[in-house]
């Protein structure tokens, strides 16, 4: 099954919602229970819903007025998929990534690994 822009657009709508308990309702609809994800600001990945949710909490205490949109469309070979996106801060832009993910048998994500560049 392909990866769609929708997908890719809530995965990155996560990053954008402020409220703890909509973001985790997002968290649940796009990643599977068990997922994985990592970057290049971890020193460990997160593993399972609550700690990909605990990690964006402290992502919003410590980079307030972040805004992650899609940039251009999902590339996507079978279950795997590469999303890149914008970082803008206060609406001025900060910075773009590449997501890599690999999507589980129900659709969901079940695991994400993101580089970021300037």
């Amino acid at each position: 099954m392909a990866i769609s822009n929708e997908q890719a657009d809530l995965l990155l709508s996560i990053w954008n919602e402020p409220d703890p308990d909509k973001r985790l309702g997002l968290i649940v609809t796009v990643m599977d229970r068990d997922c994985l994800y990592d970057d290049v600001h971890r020193e460990a990945p997160a593993i399972g819903q609550s700690q990909f949710a605990m990690f964006i909490t402290e992502f919003h205490r410590d980079a307030q007025g972040m805004t992650f949109t899609r940039d251009g469309d999902v590339e996507s070979v079978r279950d795997f998929g590469r999303i890149r996106f914008k970082v803008s801060r206060h609406g001025d832009p900060f910075g773009n990534g590449t997501y890599f993910v690999l999507q589980a048998d129900d659709g969901r994500l079940r695991e994400v690994f993101g580089f970021m560049g300037r």
